[in-house]
Protein backbone atom coordinates (compact mmCIF):
# COMPACT_ATOMS: atom_id res chain seq x y z
CA UNK A 1 0.00 0.00 0.00
CA UNK A 2 1.12 3.63 -0.51
CA UNK A 3 0.13 6.84 1.45
CA UNK A 4 -0.55 9.72 -0.31
CA UNK A 5 3.16 11.41 0.35
CA UNK A 6 3.91 8.14 -1.79
CA UNK A 7 5.78 6.03 0.73
CA UNK A 8 5.05 2.36 0.13
CA UNK A 9 4.37 0.13 3.02
CA UNK A 10 5.03 -3.24 4.03
CA UNK A 11 3.61 -6.00 1.85
CA UNK A 12 1.24 -8.52 3.62
CA UNK A 13 1.83 -12.24 3.50
CA UNK A 14 0.84 -14.25 0.73
CA UNK A 15 -2.59 -16.57 0.86
CA UNK A 16 -4.27 -18.56 -1.72
CA UNK A 17 -7.29 -16.56 -3.53
CA UNK A 18 -9.88 -18.32 -5.65
CA UNK A 19 -13.52 -20.49 -5.36
CA UNK A 20 -14.58 -23.57 -5.74
CA UNK A 21 -17.52 -23.44 -8.44
CA UNK A 22 -16.88 -27.64 -8.92
CA UNK A 23 -19.91 -29.60 -7.75
CA UNK A 24 -19.79 -32.81 -6.78
CA UNK A 25 -19.59 -35.29 -9.53
CA UNK A 26 -22.00 -38.30 -7.75
CA UNK A 27 -25.25 -38.47 -7.10
CA UNK A 28 -26.51 -40.37 -4.20
CA UNK A 29 -27.73 -44.16 -4.94
CA UNK A 30 -30.11 -46.26 -3.78
CA UNK A 31 -32.77 -43.67 -2.62
CA UNK A 32 -35.34 -45.10 -1.13
CA UNK A 33 -38.52 -44.30 1.14
CA UNK A 34 -40.80 -45.77 3.64
CA UNK A 35 -43.73 -44.43 5.99
CA UNK A 36 -43.16 -44.73 9.38
CA UNK A 37 -45.40 -43.91 12.62
CA UNK A 38 -47.93 -43.36 10.25
CA UNK A 39 -47.42 -39.68 9.09
CA UNK A 40 -43.80 -39.90 8.69
CA UNK A 41 -41.53 -40.19 5.75
CA UNK A 42 -38.23 -42.36 6.55
CA UNK A 43 -35.40 -41.60 3.65
CA UNK A 44 -32.35 -43.28 3.56
CA UNK A 45 -29.63 -43.67 0.28
CA UNK A 46 -26.22 -44.62 0.12
CA UNK A 47 -23.21 -41.97 1.02
CA UNK A 48 -21.09 -39.54 -0.88
CA UNK A 49 -17.88 -39.08 0.48
CA UNK A 50 -17.11 -35.85 2.05
CA UNK A 51 -20.88 -34.90 1.16
CA UNK A 52 -23.36 -32.88 2.84
CA UNK A 53 -26.83 -33.27 1.61
CA UNK A 54 -30.36 -31.41 0.15
CA UNK A 55 -33.29 -33.26 0.05
CA UNK A 56 -36.62 -32.14 -2.29
CA UNK A 57 -39.99 -33.39 -2.40
CA UNK A 58 -42.76 -32.79 -4.84
CA UNK A 59 -46.10 -33.94 -6.47
CA UNK A 60 -44.79 -34.95 -9.56
CA UNK A 61 -41.21 -36.57 -10.50
CA UNK A 62 -38.06 -34.90 -9.83
CA UNK A 63 -35.07 -34.34 -12.87
CA UNK A 64 -32.20 -31.91 -13.03
CA UNK A 65 -35.05 -29.23 -14.44
CA UNK A 66 -37.66 -29.88 -12.70
CA UNK A 67 -35.90 -29.54 -9.45
CA UNK A 68 -34.34 -25.96 -10.15
CA UNK A 69 -37.97 -24.76 -9.56
CA UNK A 70 -38.23 -26.60 -5.88
CA UNK A 71 -36.67 -25.67 -2.72
CA UNK A 72 -35.00 -28.36 -0.63
CA UNK A 73 -37.24 -29.16 2.28
CA UNK A 74 -33.55 -29.90 3.85
CA UNK A 75 -30.04 -28.57 3.19
CA UNK A 76 -27.04 -29.59 5.19
CA UNK A 77 -28.22 -32.77 6.00
CA UNK A 78 -25.05 -34.45 7.19
CA UNK A 79 -26.18 -38.35 6.98
CA UNK A 80 -27.23 -40.31 4.72
CA UNK A 81 -30.87 -40.12 5.62
CA UNK A 82 -33.70 -37.87 6.83
CA UNK A 83 -37.28 -37.86 7.91
CA UNK A 84 -39.90 -35.56 6.35
CA UNK A 85 -43.45 -35.26 7.79
CA UNK A 86 -45.48 -33.94 4.87
CA UNK A 87 -49.32 -33.83 4.44
CA UNK A 88 -51.35 -36.79 2.55
CA UNK A 89 -50.69 -37.43 -0.36
CA UNK A 90 -48.42 -39.06 -2.93
CA UNK A 91 -45.12 -37.70 -2.93
CA UNK A 92 -41.61 -37.54 -4.56
CA UNK A 93 -38.48 -37.41 -2.93
CA UNK A 94 -34.82 -36.46 -4.14
CA UNK A 95 -31.29 -36.03 -3.14
CA UNK A 96 -28.79 -34.01 -4.16
CA UNK A 97 -24.79 -34.02 -2.45
CA UNK A 98 -23.09 -30.90 -1.86
CA UNK A 99 -19.94 -30.20 -0.78
CA UNK A 100 -18.50 -27.65 1.96
CA UNK A 101 -19.12 -24.54 -0.74
CA UNK A 102 -22.38 -25.33 -1.15
CA UNK A 103 -21.69 -26.38 -4.85
CA UNK A 104 -25.39 -29.40 -5.11
CA UNK A 105 -24.37 -32.49 -7.60
CA UNK A 106 -26.90 -34.13 -10.02
CA UNK A 107 -29.82 -35.43 -8.63
CA UNK A 108 -30.41 -38.98 -7.75
CA UNK A 109 -33.23 -41.29 -8.87
CA UNK A 110 -36.79 -40.51 -7.76
CA UNK A 111 -38.01 -41.97 -4.75
CA UNK A 112 -42.35 -42.08 -4.95
CA UNK A 113 -44.53 -42.83 -2.18
CA UNK A 114 -48.08 -42.48 -1.06
CA UNK A 115 -48.65 -41.15 2.78
CA UNK A 116 -52.44 -41.97 3.54
CA UNK A 117 -52.99 -41.51 7.46
CA UNK A 118 -56.64 -40.30 7.17
CA UNK A 119 -59.48 -43.25 7.88
CA UNK A 120 -62.37 -44.05 5.67
CA UNK A 121 -65.89 -42.22 6.90
CA UNK A 122 -69.18 -44.11 6.68
CA UNK A 123 -72.92 -43.62 6.16
CA UNK A 124 -75.70 -45.79 6.81
CA UNK A 125 -78.95 -45.44 5.46
CA UNK A 126 -81.98 -47.44 6.22
CA UNK A 127 -85.13 -47.51 3.69
CA UNK A 128 -88.33 -47.12 5.49
CA UNK A 129 -90.19 -44.91 7.78
CA UNK A 130 -89.30 -44.27 11.60
CA UNK A 131 -89.88 -44.89 13.72
CA UNK A 132 -89.88 -48.75 13.06
CA UNK A 133 -92.17 -51.28 14.45
CA UNK A 134 -91.73 -55.38 13.52
CA UNK A 135 -90.16 -56.10 9.86
CA UNK A 136 -87.48 -56.00 7.93
CA UNK A 137 -85.56 -53.12 6.51
CA UNK A 138 -82.91 -52.35 3.46
CA UNK A 139 -80.09 -51.21 5.10
CA UNK A 140 -77.01 -49.56 2.63
CA UNK A 141 -73.07 -48.38 3.79
CA UNK A 142 -71.04 -46.20 1.90
CA UNK A 143 -67.56 -45.73 2.56
CA UNK A 144 -65.41 -42.66 1.59
CA UNK A 145 -62.41 -44.83 0.22
CA UNK A 146 -61.71 -49.10 -0.35
CA UNK A 147 -61.36 -50.95 2.22
CA UNK A 148 -59.23 -53.97 3.42
CA UNK A 149 -62.24 -56.04 4.26
CA UNK A 150 -65.85 -55.49 4.53
CA UNK A 151 -67.07 -53.69 7.68
CA UNK A 152 -68.40 -54.66 10.56
CA UNK A 153 -71.49 -53.54 10.87
CA UNK A 154 -74.10 -53.50 14.47
CA UNK A 155 -77.27 -51.93 16.18
CA UNK A 156 -76.83 -51.06 19.93
CA UNK A 157 -80.73 -51.23 20.96
CA UNK A 158 -81.88 -49.18 24.31
CA UNK A 159 -80.60 -50.80 27.22
CA UNK A 160 -79.06 -54.26 25.03
CA UNK A 161 -76.27 -55.36 23.94
CA UNK A 162 -75.08 -54.41 20.55
CA UNK A 163 -76.55 -56.75 17.63
CA UNK A 164 -74.69 -57.90 14.68
CA UNK A 165 -76.24 -56.65 11.35
CA UNK A 166 -74.55 -58.97 8.40
CA UNK A 167 -73.44 -57.21 5.09
CA UNK A 168 -72.90 -58.47 1.80
CA UNK A 169 -70.34 -56.68 -0.46
CA UNK A 170 -71.64 -54.24 -3.86
CA UNK A 171 -68.36 -52.98 -4.96
CA UNK A 172 -64.99 -51.44 -3.34
CA UNK A 173 -67.22 -48.74 -1.21
CA UNK A 174 -70.44 -50.28 -0.93
CA UNK A 175 -72.52 -52.56 1.04
CA UNK A 176 -76.11 -53.73 1.82
CA UNK A 177 -77.70 -55.70 4.92
CA UNK A 178 -81.08 -56.34 6.24
CA UNK A 179 -82.21 -54.26 9.79
CA UNK A 180 -84.46 -57.44 11.52
CA UNK A 181 -86.64 -55.48 13.79
CA UNK A 182 -88.42 -58.09 16.06
CA UNK A 183 -90.81 -57.48 18.98
CA UNK A 184 -88.49 -56.98 22.08
CA UNK A 185 -86.18 -55.47 20.15
CA UNK A 186 -85.82 -52.26 22.24
CA UNK A 187 -87.71 -49.12 22.50
CA UNK A 188 -86.90 -45.56 21.40
CA UNK A 189 -83.10 -44.61 19.69
CA UNK A 190 -81.19 -47.28 18.53
CA UNK A 191 -77.56 -46.41 17.54
CA UNK A 192 -75.23 -47.75 14.96
CA UNK A 193 -71.36 -48.91 15.08
CA UNK A 194 -69.03 -49.56 12.28
CA UNK A 195 -66.03 -50.98 12.51
CA UNK A 196 -63.47 -50.89 9.48
CA UNK A 197 -59.94 -49.85 8.12
CA UNK A 198 -59.11 -49.19 4.76
CA UNK A 199 -56.33 -50.51 2.71
CA UNK A 200 -53.63 -48.68 4.65
CA UNK A 201 -54.79 -49.79 7.81
CA UNK A 202 -56.36 -46.32 8.63
CA UNK A 203 -59.38 -47.36 11.35
CA UNK A 204 -62.61 -45.70 10.16
CA UNK A 205 -63.39 -42.07 11.54
CA UNK A 206 -66.94 -42.63 12.48
CA UNK A 207 -70.77 -41.91 10.97
CA UNK A 208 -70.82 -39.27 8.90
CA UNK A 209 -73.87 -36.45 9.00
CA UNK A 210 -77.24 -37.48 10.71
CA UNK A 211 -77.39 -41.40 10.02
CA UNK A 212 -76.13 -42.77 13.36
CA UNK A 213 -79.43 -44.90 14.56
CA UNK A 214 -82.85 -45.06 14.27
CA UNK A 215 -86.18 -44.83 16.50
CA UNK A 216 -87.62 -48.29 17.15
CA UNK A 217 -91.33 -48.69 18.15
CA UNK A 218 -92.47 -52.39 18.82
CA UNK A 219 -94.73 -52.05 21.74
CA UNK A 220 -98.29 -51.07 21.17
CA UNK A 221 -100.16 -48.35 22.21
CA UNK A 222 -102.04 -47.96 25.98
CA UNK A 223 -105.34 -46.36 25.75
CA UNK A 224 -107.48 -44.91 28.17
CA UNK A 225 -111.14 -44.59 28.16
CA UNK A 226 -112.90 -41.56 30.13
CA UNK A 227 -116.43 -40.09 30.23
CA UNK A 228 -118.18 -37.14 31.91
CA UNK A 229 -121.19 -38.25 34.06
CA UNK A 230 -121.89 -41.77 35.25
CA UNK A 231 -120.25 -44.58 34.58
CA UNK A 232 -123.44 -45.94 33.26
CA UNK A 233 -124.16 -45.09 29.88
CA UNK A 234 -127.50 -43.64 29.36
CA UNK A 235 -129.85 -43.81 26.07
CA UNK A 236 -128.62 -41.48 23.29
CA UNK A 237 -125.01 -40.08 22.65
CA UNK A 238 -122.79 -40.32 25.19
CA UNK A 239 -119.29 -38.69 25.18
CA UNK A 240 -116.53 -40.55 25.55
CA UNK A 241 -112.47 -39.22 25.69
CA UNK A 242 -110.19 -41.70 23.63
CA UNK A 243 -106.72 -41.25 24.90
CA UNK A 244 -103.42 -42.95 23.30
CA UNK A 245 -100.11 -42.69 25.45
CA UNK A 246 -98.42 -41.92 22.08
CA UNK A 247 -99.64 -40.67 18.83
CA UNK A 248 -101.73 -43.34 16.27
CA UNK A 249 -102.55 -44.01 12.85
CA UNK A 250 -105.83 -45.35 13.37
CA UNK A 251 -108.11 -46.37 16.08
CA UNK A 252 -111.46 -48.51 16.11
CA UNK A 253 -113.68 -48.83 19.29
CA UNK A 254 -116.39 -50.68 20.03
CA UNK A 255 -118.81 -51.50 22.88
CA UNK A 256 -120.57 -54.52 23.88
CA UNK A 257 -123.93 -54.96 25.90
CA UNK A 258 -124.38 -58.07 27.36
CA UNK A 259 -126.04 -60.81 25.56
CA UNK A 260 -125.82 -58.45 23.01
CA UNK A 261 -123.47 -57.71 19.54
CA UNK A 262 -120.48 -54.88 19.79
CA UNK A 263 -121.67 -51.72 18.63
CA UNK A 264 -118.74 -49.57 16.74
CA UNK A 265 -118.61 -46.42 18.38
CA UNK A 266 -118.18 -43.31 16.07
CA UNK A 267 -114.97 -41.70 16.70
CA UNK A 268 -114.05 -37.56 15.52
CA UNK A 269 -110.09 -37.14 16.40
CA UNK A 270 -108.97 -34.19 18.10
CA UNK A 271 -105.03 -35.03 18.33
CA UNK A 272 -102.89 -37.27 16.99
CA UNK A 273 -103.76 -39.25 20.40
CA UNK A 274 -106.51 -38.32 21.29
CA UNK A 275 -109.91 -39.28 20.36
Amino acid sequence: AIDAAGNEGLRSPEFPAGSDRVPPAQAPIDLAAAVVEGRKVALSWKPVEGARYAVYRGAATIDETTRKNLRPVAEGVEQPGHVDVPGDGTWFYAVCAADPAGNLGPVSTCATVPLDSTGPAATITVEGTQPFGPGSYPVRVEVSEPLREAPILSIVPRRRDAIPLALKTVDETHFVGVLEVKTGFGEGFAEFKVECFDRNGNPCRGLQHEHVGVVIDTQGPTIQVRRKGFSRLAAGPNDVLFEADEPLSKLTASVAIAGADPVEVALSPRADDLF
